[in-house]
């Protein structure tokens, strides 16, 4: 019986890759909200049990139960955090992949990159590239590195940021907060349409790979 080694292209790894981090943004604070609804849920039922009918009791016991709580807000802020990270290091991890394929070396950078494959972005990718290395760069710094060794520089770039995305940041005690997934899958998805022009115009193709030849 023939084995197939069914190798996935550059493209597909983009669209992969991306999809994943979608559902990761979609789905951890859809689910830790059903959680808190369910676990409220249960201290309601539990307190109207142990207050014998007494409403002013039932309430103090219920809010005191909620203190358990108190870290949930946490978890979902540390879950951004995280994601933000990780969602710029998909764009870098990309590009690395496809400094190998074309046997560059592995830390070649964007810049290099596009000059070594005689690429030119269009106007929208070019505007998308500039964002990212000179506003969304620095956010990830901050995030990254708890602000320690961030440059003066870095301050105002940062707060013209949380100015223009008040429901998405927050700077706080000199530290990015990203309060909710909109701005991670705004970045994230400038970053899938300029690797997406990037390998297409590099010249890979959405062909599988069989056994080392496409099919």
């Amino acid at each position: 019986m023939a084995t197939f080694t069914l190798t996935p292209t550059v493209l597909s790894i983009i669209e992969m890759q991306k999809q994943t981090l979608e559902r990761l943004l979609d789905d951890y604070p859809r689910l830790l909200a059903k959680e808190v609804d369910a676990f409220k849920k249960e201290c309601r039922e539990q307190a109207r049990r142990d207050s014998d009918g007494d409403r002013e009791i039932e309430e103090s016991l219920f809010n005191s139960s909620l203190e358990a709580l108190s870290d949930t807000e946490d978890m979902c802020d540390f879950f951004y955090q995280a994601m933000f990270i990780i969602c710029f290091s998909y764009y870098e991890s990309i590009i690395d992949l496809i400094a190998r394929e074309k046997n560059l070396p592995e830390d070649t950078k964007i810049f290099e990159l596009l000059k070594k494959l005689d690429i030119v972005l269009g106007d929208d990718a070019q505007k998308d590239l500039s964002y990212l290395k000179n506003v969304v760069r620095i956010l990830r710094r901050n995030i990254a590195h708890h602000n320690e060794g961030a440059k003066k520089s870095d301050i105002p770039i940062i707060k013209a940021e949380v100015e223009a995305y008040p429901e998405d940041l927050r700077f706080i005690d000199g530290k990015v907060i990203v309060l909710r997934k909109d701005y991670i899958l705004n970045f994230l998805e400038k970053e899938y349409r300029i690797l997406i022009e990037i390998a297409d115009k590099a010249g890979f193709k959405k062909k599988r790979v069989v056994n080392g030849k496409p099919e």
